[in-house]
């Protein structure tokens, strides 16, 4: 039935003095529309019953809970599954408005979703796939950590109102819901406490704050004496199940420790470059002094810029290498 046609036949029960009637056709065309999920009308509806009578408390009542029952039933099973932990905080009421307040969206690889030393106005909710933190600083940037599935990203900017401590890029396919600040907003004025629930929920959910990642970093830097080295390196990038890339890129190796090495490449795309970064390789390493090949798997840590198309990229090794084997690619000069 055309909202027209509800609203003049509202109008004619009011007019002929029948409030209980007008109020009966109110709430049946309410559950209609809530089961048929128009629920603006519904709930539009809804506010027409209050006007007509703020005393049919028990189809206020009950229309309201069947709005908010039907709207359940649409929120996305294995996205509900995912944020069990914060759906559980929430009535059912604020449940429906936060998830209809959301926006999914899907992320292609190597998208920047936060950019560093910028402002940030959306609260991110990781679905599916990766997306790593990375500092950058003076021509450095350092891989911080990885983001993934039934983590949040965003919250110390968004909930702050701050700039970006770091960027936020996708390492590859990445599904997402993120609330918009404004929205959020909204949803504080409409229910009181919201906010504490929600803030609460993101800062647990943090393992390590970015300054005491980075302070992290610059002592395991230090950790292991490095010693300048010389060879070949060829780079296989690791898929998801550990397979490397059948077409490696190729460097020159500059220092190396027990724990990680450095290796310089030529490379005219800064992108590409920065996409190594989190990235897990394969390595095979061939000696100047002796020709042995050596192999080890590692993390890319961190990329340095150090212009015209060069850069000196740092990988930690997955496993310490033997000092046996580094005694083959160091510099005795």
């Amino acid at each position: 039935m055309p909202s027209e046609e509800i609203a003049r036949q509202i109008n004619e029960l009011i007019d002929q003095n029948q409030k209980e009637k007008a109020v009966k056709f109110i709430f049946e065309m309410i559950v209609k529309y809530a089961n048929s999920k128009q629920f603006n009308k519904a709930e539009k509806l809804r506010e027409k019953l209050i006007q007509v009578d703020s005393m049919a408390l028990n189809e206020i009542i009950n229309s309201a809970e069947i709005i908010e029952v039907e709207k359940l039933k649409l929120i996305d099973l294995n996205h509900k599954k995912i944020w069990a932990a914060l759906y559980d905080r929430l009535t059912n009421e604020e449940a429906n408005a936060f998830y209809f307040a959301l926006k999914k969206v899907r992320i292609m690889p190597a998208k920047e979703i936060i950019q560093q030393g910028k402002l940030n106005n959306k609260l991110f909710f990781i679905d599916q796939g990766i997306l790593k933190v990375v500092y950058s600083k003076e021509g450095h940037e350092l891989f911080l950590k990885n983001i993934t599935k039934g983590e949040t990203s965003g919250q110390c900017t968004f909930f702050s109102i701050s700039v970006a401590t770091a960027s936020v890029i996708s390492m590859e396919q990445v599904k997402l819901h993120f609330l918009e600040r404004e929205k959020y907003s909204r949803l504080v004025e409409k229910f009181a406490g919201f906010d504490g629930k929600l803030e609460h929920f993101c800062r647990k959910l943090v393992k390590q704050e970015i300054e005491d990642i980075l302070k992290k970093k610059e002592i395991e830097r230090r950790y292991h004496n490095r010693y300048k080295a010389s060879g070949k390196v060829a780079i296989y990038m690791l898929d998801s199940k550990g397979q490397p890339n059948k077409t490696p890129f190729h460097g020159m190796l500059e220092n190396l420790s027990e724990g990680g090495l450095s290796f310089s490449i030529i490379n005219s795309n800064r992108e590409t470059a920065r996409s190594y970064l989190g990235r897990f390789v394969l390595l095979k390493m061939i000696s100047n002094k002796t020709g042995l090949k050596v192999a080890e798997k590692g993390i890319v840590l961190s990329v340095y810029n150090r212009l015209f198309n060069n850069y000196s990229i740092s990988l930690k090794f997955i496993k310490p290498m033997s000092l046996i084997k580094m005694q083959e690619f160091r510099d005795v000069n």
